[in-house]
């Protein structure tokens, strides 16, 4: 990630807080017809890798008593498809209780695109999930803008630019201190170039990749021929 103005870097601090922002999530219904005592539901989340905090779960059944479970898939070593428990709690509720959300941390794990919460329900009737709320951890972006009032662009998505590393240790607590504005970012564009290196960084840049060694080859093969004595004619 990078910081421009005026064809200049703009050193930045990164600033976790302790503050979070609840999302709502994507919530369907995903039971095994194999495992009918199972309720399982898939949450999706609107954007991968964010920073979750928490789930937050709330019912309408007045009377059970569950083990609720969350996971998230990921590929293993072997390369097979596998899951790992990321939270569990037990969650009740009388008729007479007031209504009681279940709260899952999550200590702000960076997870994919969508977790799945599971529970056995034995021989009972399954809980019906009124809807889940995810709470993702607030992260700062500090700096100060150029003079002039020239716009500030934020770049982004180049996997093979490292973190950025400014001489900004020292004067940190300053920056985090001073009184801070508000900036807001604009519309999302493409920078020139990059869909160019998308293309031959992906599945069409092998086929460019494989026909160009095709062509080569080729070359190669003409050129022994060429140089190969003729065999000689007889009469």
């Amino acid at each position: 990630m990078r910081l421009f103005s005026g064809g200049q870097q703009i050193p930045y601090l990164i600033e976790s807080t302790s503050l979070t922002r609840e999302f709502p999530a994507t919530t369907e219904s995903a039971d095994d017809p194999h495992l009918p005592q199972v309720s399982r539901w898939r949450v999706v989340i609107p954007q991968t890798g964010l920073p979750l905090r928490r789930l937050v779960l709330a019912t309408s059944t007045p009377l059970f008593q569950r083990r609720v479970r969350v996971f998230n898939s990921y590929i293993d070593a072997r390369g097979q498809a596998a899951q790992r428990l990321l939270a569990e709690a037990v969650w009740s509720r009388q008729p007479k209780q007031a209504a009681q959300n279940l709260v899952l941390a999550l200590d702000g794990q960076r997870l994919g695109d969508e977790v799945v919460i599971k529970t056995d329900n034995g021989d009972n009737p399954p809980i019906t999930l009124t809807s889940v709320r995810g709470a993702v951890g607030v992260t700062r972006l500090l700096f100060k803008p150029m003079e002039g009032g020239a716009a500030t662009e934020l770049l982004c998505g180049n996997s093979e630019v490292g973190p950025a590393r400014y001489d900004l240790v020292l004067i940190a607590p300053q920056i985090l201190g001073a009184p801070k504005q508000r900036a807001s970012l604009g519309g999302e564009t493409t920078a020139a170039g990059a869909g160019l290196q998308q293309w031959v960084t992906g599945r069409a840049g092998m086929v460019l990749l494989w026909l160009v060694l095709g062509g080569v080859v080729v070359v190669l093969l003409v050129v022994v021929a060429r140089l190969l004595p003729k065999p000689e004619s007889h009469p």
